[in-house]
């Protein structure tokens, strides 16, 4: 049995109209990392927006590892 060196800790992700955000808080709800990536909307017609499911998913492993480096949690 392995034991964490890490304290537990909540992880929350935005995906907003224009960014999509990552932050690791600790059980006192203190942001101990945070990691943010712009997102590109996709406009096929006026008044319509679309996302790239793709590029949503790259983004949003993008900013949990900005965030986890920032907490110091290791990856695995």
């Amino acid at each position: 049995m392995s034991e964490s060196i890490h304290p537990a800790c909540f992880l929350g992700i935005d995906v907003g109209g224009t960014t999509i955000k990552a932050g690791i808080y600790d059980q006192k709800g203190r942001e101990d990392g945070s990691s943010r990536c712009d997102l590109e909307a996709i406009s096929p017609r006026p008044g319509w927006i679309e996302r790239d499911m793709r590029d949503l998913r790259t983004k949003c492993f993008q900013v949990l590892r900005g965030a986890m480096a920032q907490a110091r949690l290791p990856a695995s």
